[in-house]
């Protein structure tokens, strides 16, 4: 195995002969490199954002024990990019358009070029809500991905990246505008993509678990599973009914909370009444507690909570064997 440690690359007689460091700086901005073994001798270049997707994982592994810094083992295989991600675009009342007429857009990432439309569907909601969903790699959508999920994410409007008309939007109409903006296109898409939506779970963290609480308490029915990290649920005075937790009462799917105790955005005592609601109602409800931060990003915490996420889904939806790299 090649192991990266102290800012070094180890080379080990049975490596495959190619790796990525993904580092994660001070101002979470990430950095994707490459080394090969060329004629016995390791290079190291900066590598094209999109061709890791040209890699499959094999393996990872942290080089220093509190820094969000690893290491992916990856084996060459040839796949096109347009036929695991697509990309759908969609006007004001939800409906797929051409680009030019867009206000919104989200991404599609399927586990095989043919064979997905029965495939469980994760929907994943980014927290700002000024942020938005780009090309990026991610241990966690990577992890879903080979366990055979279909994900899907969406730039609601609210998002950066669009008009400032678009961006404005979402004032006032949070937690109405933006949740119907995500579940509305998912189904545009699934009748589109002809895909199943027997089995639907959701997440995100801080305002895109403001989200999927919103999802799954609006849509009761729907989905089968909510994972959360730090949401914020509880708003003040008149914002009180726009809170997830003013629908609590509707939740029915299982839901698992991710919390940092040292979080100073949202205070995981946000995500505490959510637990607190479902367990006075004998609801099926789990929460981990890190001491950790809102990003959760430490080694331990970050790993456990995909994991976590992984165990917590397949609990509902048992699949045929789990992968975890």
């Amino acid at each position: 195995m090649t192991l990266l440690y102290d800012n070094r690359w180890i080379n080990h007689q049975d490596s495959p002969g190619i790796a990525f460091s993904v580092d994660v700086g001070i101002k979470n901005e990430s950095s994707l490199r490459v080394v090969k073994r060329i004629d016995g001798i390791w290079k190291m270049y900066e590598l094209d954002t999109m061709a890791y997707h040209n890699y499959e994982l094999l393996s990872t592994e942290c080089y220093k024990k509190d820094e969000p810094t690893f290491l992916c083992l990856f084996a060459e295989v040839n796949l096109k990019i347009s036929d695991y991600v697509k990309t759908f675009h969609f006007d004001e009342d939800r409906k797929i358009v051409n680009k030019d007429e867009c206000v919104m857009s989200g991404f599609l990432i399927l586990p095989h070029p043919t064979h997905y439309r029965n495939s469980p569907i994760i929907v994943i909601s980014h927290g700002g809500p000024l942020y938005m969903f780009n090309h990026e790699y991610s241990r966690l959508y990577h992890m879903l991905h080979l366990n055979k999920f279909c994900l899907y994410l969406l730039n609601y409007r609210g998002s950066t990246g669009y008009t400032n008309s678009t961006l404005q939007s979402i004032n006032g109409n949070n937690g109405r505008q933006d949740v119907d903006d995500v579940h509305l296109t998912l189904l545009e898409v699934c009748q589109f993509e002809k895909l199943s939506t027997e089995t639907v779970y959701c997440g995100g963290g801080s305002y895109g678990g403001f989200l999927s609480t919103h999802l799954v308490s609006q849509y009761p029915d729907f989905y089968k599973g909510c994972f959360l990290r730090n949401p914020l649920t509880n708003f003040l005075g008149e914002f009180y009914k726009k809170s997830p937790l003013y629908y609590a009462d509707q939740i029915k799917c299982p839901v698992t909370l991710f919390l940092g105790s040292e979080d100073k955005r949202v205070p995981m005592e946000q995500g505490l009444q959510i637990y607190q609601n479902m367990m006075s109602r004998n609801q099926d409800v789990t929460v981990f507690i890190y001491n950790d931060g809102h990003a959760l990003q430490s080694v331990e915490a970050s790993t456990s909570m995909m994991c976590e996420i992984l165990k917590f889904i397949s609990r509902i939806s048992p699949p045929k064997a789990l992968n975890l790299y």
